[in-house]
């Protein structure tokens, strides 16, 4: 099965046996047209000023400003056809009306209707099946038009979201049609079946054997990242400089006392998992209260959160509320703890961001 077999239209004609009489009455096909034809509405403005030849020779009247803001290659090929003939060896170079003709020898009609309906905003197409989204990803990346990639990316990742079509397929044609982007979010999405469980996809008859030995060996470090603590609840990584500004400065704080005056390093084994000992941080004293607030309230946020929904609970700003509430009163830390806690969150975001980094390697 070639790719350009995949997506065809299945709707074809059968030819059923026919009884004597039929035989008798059969038709003469019309003949194939010989010359080129007009596209028809909405391609056939009289003030156009040029004409797009298809390969199947439809010729599509069109306006070169629109071209030109719509595609790069457009662009430039109306530049240089200012400078000189569009070709000084195709006889159909201008129509009889004296427009000049480009030959788009690659492709058909249908492909031409597509590519044009991009370049109008009244007439912006909707790609739906796969057939239509590979033919707009071929358009956009021969034509540089990157709101047609655009377009046929959200197409096929909108179905996939909804339920339309199976991540594993997603992934797939993402991979045939060399879009890294689709193959990481359809490798990232939640799949409710079991890989492949179902009849394989055509997608998977031409794409190599290395493209599933990825998707396999991603969806392993997935499930291994899930089968310990969620990433934003792991706090290993903690050193010496990320709690220099918790660690009780002024033992003798002045009146009136509060509650970041810490007397001895809280133990948080349980509440927070892998936070370095005392001892391994060389913390002298405790940390302060409004810390641990500030930690406390991050972790019961998060819960059981993904990686990307902790990213939001750690950057938002609201989240450092609980310790800077803890540290009023005190006229050391009510001014110390905002920053402090602001410096900890993008240190936290960071680590959060690293852990959840996974990705697929292609050659593309």
């Amino acid at each position: 099965m070639s790719e350009s077999e995949l997506y065809e239209d299945m709707n074809t004609v059968r030819l059923e046996n026919e009884d004597a009489d039929s035989e008798n009455t059969s038709t003469t096909p019309a003949p194939a047209p010989t010359g080129p034809r007009d596209a028809g509405a909405p391609f056939d403005d009289e003030d156009a000023d040029m004409i797009l030849r298809s390969s199947d020779l439809v010729d599509f009247r069109v306006h070169k400003l629109f071209l030109s803001k719509a595609s790069l290659v457009f662009r430039d090929m109306i530049s240089l056809q200012a400078r000189g003939p569009v070709s000084s060896t195709h006889p159909d170079a201008r129509s009889p009306t004296g427009l000049p003709i480009v030959p788009l020898i690659d492709e058909p009609a249908p492909a031409v209707d597509m590519l044009l309906r991009f370049c109008f905003v009244s007439l912006l197409p909707t790609p739906s099946t796969l057939g239509d989204i590979q033919l707009a990803l071929h358009l956009g990346d021969k034509f540089q038009m990157p709101h047609v990639l655009s377009a046929a990316k959200n197409s096929i990742l909108g179905q996939m979201e909804s339920g339309v079509l199976p991540a594993d397929r997603v992934f797939a044609f993402g991979w045939l049609h060399r879009q890294r982007d689709i193959v990481l979010a359809a490798a990232s999405h939640p799949s409710r079946e079991p890989l492949l469980a179902g009849p394989p996809y055509p997608e998977y008859d031409l794409i190599p054997a290395l493209a599933l030995h990825k998707l396999l060996a991603f969806r392993r470090q997935v499930r291994a990242l899930a089968a310990t603590s969620a990433p934003c609840g792991d706090f290993s990584w903690i050193t010496r400089p990320h709690i220099e500004l918790f660690i009780e400065l002024l033992p003798d704080h002045p009146a009136p006392r509060c509650k970041c005056d810490a007397t001895r390093f809280h133990e948080p084994a349980a509440d927070f998992p892998g936070f370095p000992t005392q001892a391994a941080l060389g913390a002298e004293r405790g940390l302060v209260d409004w810390f641990w607030a500030f930690l406390r309230a991050g972790m019961e946020k998060m819960g059981k959160a993904t990686p990307q929904e902790a990213m939001e609970v750690v950057r938002d700003p609201a989240l450092a509320a609980p310790g800077i509430e803890a540290a009023h009163g005190c006229v050391v830390c009510e001014t110390r703890a905002g920053p402090a806690l602001a410096d900890f969150g993008v240190a936290w975001a960071r680590v959060i961001d690293e852990r959840r980094e996974l990705t697929i390697q292609t050659p593309f």
